[in-house]
Protein backbone atom coordinates (compact mmCIF):
# COMPACT_ATOMS: atom_id res chain seq x y z
CA UNK A 1 0.00 0.00 0.00
CA UNK A 2 2.90 2.39 0.56
CA UNK A 3 3.43 2.60 -3.18
CA UNK A 4 0.02 4.27 -3.57
CA UNK A 5 -0.65 8.02 -3.27
CA UNK A 6 -1.91 9.12 0.14
CA UNK A 7 -5.53 9.65 -0.96
CA UNK A 8 -5.83 6.05 -2.12
CA UNK A 9 -4.10 4.66 0.98
CA UNK A 10 -6.70 6.44 3.16
CA UNK A 11 -9.51 5.39 0.87
CA UNK A 12 -8.48 1.74 1.06
CA UNK A 13 -8.17 1.85 4.87
CA UNK A 14 -11.66 3.41 5.17
CA UNK A 15 -13.43 1.48 2.37
CA UNK A 16 -11.49 -1.73 1.61
CA UNK A 17 -14.35 -3.32 -0.37
CA UNK A 18 -14.79 -0.44 -2.82
CA UNK A 19 -14.00 -1.44 -6.41
CA UNK A 20 -14.82 1.64 -8.48
CA UNK A 21 -11.61 2.12 -10.46
CA UNK A 22 -11.85 0.86 -14.05
CA UNK A 23 -9.01 -0.15 -16.36
CA UNK A 24 -9.13 2.33 -19.28
CA UNK A 25 -7.71 1.60 -22.74
CA UNK A 26 -8.40 2.59 -26.33
CA UNK A 27 -8.46 0.00 -29.10
CA UNK A 28 -7.70 2.11 -32.18
CA UNK A 29 -8.32 -0.56 -34.87
CA UNK A 30 -11.84 -1.14 -33.51
CA UNK A 31 -12.42 2.50 -32.44
CA UNK A 32 -13.51 1.38 -28.98
CA UNK A 33 -12.85 2.67 -25.51
CA UNK A 34 -12.42 -0.28 -23.17
CA UNK A 35 -13.45 0.58 -19.62
CA UNK A 36 -13.24 -2.45 -17.39
CA UNK A 37 -15.54 -4.97 -19.11
CA UNK A 38 -17.42 -2.31 -21.09
CA UNK A 39 -16.78 -1.39 -24.74
CA UNK A 40 -17.88 2.10 -25.78
CA UNK A 41 -17.71 3.24 -29.42
CA UNK A 42 -15.46 6.28 -29.82
CA UNK A 43 -18.29 8.43 -31.18
CA UNK A 44 -20.34 7.76 -28.01
CA UNK A 45 -17.52 8.34 -25.53
CA UNK A 46 -17.81 11.30 -23.19
CA UNK A 47 -14.98 11.40 -20.62
CA UNK A 48 -17.06 12.78 -17.77
CA UNK A 49 -20.07 10.71 -18.71
CA UNK A 50 -19.02 7.15 -17.82
CA UNK A 51 -21.64 5.78 -15.46
CA UNK A 52 -20.86 2.34 -14.05
CA UNK A 53 -24.49 1.92 -12.95
CA UNK A 54 -25.76 2.43 -16.50
CA UNK A 55 -23.43 -0.34 -17.70
CA UNK A 56 -24.13 -2.70 -14.80
CA UNK A 57 -20.53 -2.71 -13.57
CA UNK A 58 -20.88 -0.69 -10.37
CA UNK A 59 -18.36 -1.89 -7.78
CA UNK A 60 -16.98 -4.41 -10.31
CA UNK A 61 -13.81 -2.47 -10.99
CA UNK A 62 -10.40 -3.19 -9.56
CA UNK A 63 -9.44 -3.20 -5.92
CA UNK A 64 -7.63 -0.03 -4.84
CA UNK A 65 -4.61 -1.96 -3.58
CA UNK A 66 -4.09 -3.39 -7.11
CA UNK A 67 -4.18 -0.06 -8.95
CA UNK A 68 -0.41 0.03 -9.55
CA UNK A 69 -0.77 -3.03 -11.81
CA UNK A 70 -2.73 -1.03 -14.41
CA UNK A 71 -1.39 1.69 -16.73
CA UNK A 72 -4.52 3.86 -16.74
CA UNK A 73 -7.61 3.96 -14.54
CA UNK A 74 -10.92 5.77 -14.73
CA UNK A 75 -12.72 6.40 -11.43
CA UNK A 76 -16.36 5.40 -11.67
CA UNK A 77 -17.60 8.55 -9.98
CA UNK A 78 -15.69 11.23 -11.90
CA UNK A 79 -14.03 11.09 -15.30
CA UNK A 80 -10.46 12.20 -14.71
CA UNK A 81 -8.16 9.37 -15.75
CA UNK A 82 -5.31 8.40 -13.45
CA UNK A 83 -2.11 7.33 -15.14
CA UNK A 84 -0.02 4.89 -13.16
CA UNK A 85 3.68 4.06 -13.00
CA UNK A 86 3.28 1.37 -15.70
CA UNK A 87 2.06 3.97 -18.20
CA UNK A 88 4.70 6.57 -17.38
CA UNK A 89 7.56 4.06 -17.25
CA UNK A 90 6.49 2.53 -20.57
CA UNK A 91 6.43 5.90 -22.33
CA UNK A 92 9.79 6.88 -20.83
CA UNK A 93 11.32 3.65 -22.13
CA UNK A 94 9.50 3.82 -25.51
CA UNK A 95 9.38 7.47 -26.62
CA UNK A 96 8.57 6.37 -30.19
CA UNK A 97 5.12 5.38 -28.92
CA UNK A 98 4.22 9.07 -28.70
CA UNK A 99 4.04 9.31 -32.50
CA UNK A 100 1.52 6.50 -32.68
CA UNK A 101 -0.62 8.30 -30.07
CA UNK A 102 -0.60 11.41 -32.28
CA UNK A 103 -1.76 9.29 -35.24
CA UNK A 104 -4.57 7.78 -33.15
CA UNK A 105 -5.76 11.24 -32.08
CA UNK A 106 -5.65 12.63 -35.62
CA UNK A 107 -7.55 9.64 -37.04
CA UNK A 108 -10.33 9.83 -34.47
CA UNK A 109 -10.58 13.62 -34.70
CA UNK A 110 -10.74 13.59 -38.52
CA UNK A 111 -13.55 10.99 -38.46
CA UNK A 112 -15.46 13.17 -35.99
CA UNK A 113 -14.76 16.39 -37.91
CA UNK A 114 -14.78 15.31 -41.59
CA UNK A 115 -14.78 18.92 -42.83
CA UNK A 116 -11.12 19.13 -41.75
CA UNK A 117 -8.96 16.79 -43.89
CA UNK A 118 -6.64 14.52 -41.90
CA UNK A 119 -3.71 15.67 -44.07
CA UNK A 120 -4.23 19.24 -42.84
CA UNK A 121 -4.22 18.07 -39.22
CA UNK A 122 -0.85 16.36 -39.58
CA UNK A 123 0.98 19.57 -40.30
CA UNK A 124 2.37 21.69 -37.56
CA UNK A 125 2.08 20.79 -33.95
CA UNK A 126 2.92 23.62 -31.62
CA UNK A 127 0.25 24.80 -29.21
CA UNK A 128 -2.56 24.70 -31.85
CA UNK A 129 -1.96 21.26 -33.36
CA UNK A 130 -1.63 17.62 -32.44
CA UNK A 131 1.22 16.68 -30.17
CA UNK A 132 2.12 14.35 -27.32
CA UNK A 133 5.13 14.86 -25.11
CA UNK A 134 6.53 13.91 -21.75
CA UNK A 135 6.75 16.35 -18.91
CA UNK A 136 8.22 16.12 -15.43
CA UNK A 137 8.40 12.70 -13.78
CA UNK A 138 7.45 11.14 -17.14
CA UNK A 139 3.88 12.51 -17.01
CA UNK A 140 2.27 13.31 -20.35
CA UNK A 141 0.64 16.19 -22.15
CA UNK A 142 -1.54 15.46 -25.17
CA UNK A 143 -2.74 18.26 -27.48
CA UNK A 144 -5.32 18.39 -30.24
CA UNK A 145 -6.34 20.86 -32.92
CA UNK A 146 -7.52 24.14 -31.35
CA UNK A 147 -6.21 26.96 -29.23
CA UNK A 148 -4.25 25.14 -26.50
CA UNK A 149 -6.73 22.23 -26.12
CA UNK A 150 -4.95 19.54 -24.14
CA UNK A 151 -5.07 16.75 -21.58
CA UNK A 152 -2.44 17.10 -18.88
CA UNK A 153 -1.69 16.63 -15.21
CA UNK A 154 -4.10 18.43 -12.92
CA UNK A 155 -2.53 20.66 -10.23
CA UNK A 156 -4.19 20.21 -7.76
CA UNK A 157 -6.47 17.36 -8.67
CA UNK A 158 -9.41 15.72 -7.00
CA UNK A 159 -7.32 12.72 -5.97
CA UNK A 160 -3.69 13.74 -6.41
CA UNK A 161 -1.47 16.78 -6.01
CA UNK A 162 0.38 16.66 -9.31
CA UNK A 163 2.50 13.53 -9.78
CA UNK A 164 2.61 11.29 -6.69
CA UNK A 165 4.58 8.04 -6.52
CA UNK A 166 4.42 7.64 -10.29
CA UNK A 167 0.66 8.33 -10.50
CA UNK A 168 -0.81 11.39 -12.20
CA UNK A 169 -4.39 12.62 -12.47
CA UNK A 170 -5.19 13.98 -15.94
CA UNK A 171 -7.71 16.68 -16.77
CA UNK A 172 -8.89 18.49 -19.89
CA UNK A 173 -8.09 22.12 -20.71
CA UNK A 174 -9.88 24.11 -23.45
CA UNK A 175 -11.28 20.90 -24.96
CA UNK A 176 -14.76 22.15 -25.73
CA UNK A 177 -16.01 19.60 -28.26
CA UNK A 178 -16.66 15.88 -27.94
CA UNK A 179 -14.25 15.22 -30.82
CA UNK A 180 -11.43 16.98 -28.93
CA UNK A 181 -12.19 15.25 -25.63
CA UNK A 182 -12.55 11.78 -27.16
CA UNK A 183 -9.37 12.24 -29.25
CA UNK A 184 -7.34 13.25 -26.21
CA UNK A 185 -8.58 10.31 -24.16
CA UNK A 186 -8.01 8.00 -27.14
CA UNK A 187 -4.36 9.05 -27.32
CA UNK A 188 -3.85 8.40 -23.61
CA UNK A 189 -5.86 5.16 -23.78
CA UNK A 190 -3.79 3.99 -26.77
CA UNK A 191 -0.58 4.48 -24.78
CA UNK A 192 -2.16 2.58 -21.87
CA UNK A 193 -3.03 -0.33 -24.17
CA UNK A 194 0.57 -0.44 -25.47
CA UNK A 195 1.89 -0.37 -21.88
CA UNK A 196 -0.49 -3.16 -20.82
CA UNK A 197 0.61 -5.35 -23.73
CA UNK A 198 4.34 -4.72 -23.18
Amino acid sequence: MKELPEYFQRRYRNHPDTKDLYNLRYDAPRSLFLIGFVEIPAEDYEPHGFNPYAHGVQNKGIDTQRMAQYPLLLPGHYGRPIGGPRLHEYVAANPESLESAVEVMINLFSRSEPQIPAEDLKEGGGFMGFNVFQKEEASLRLQVFSNCAYLGVSYPGIYLEGVEKGFAEYDLHNADSQSQRASLHAGLGHLALLAAEA
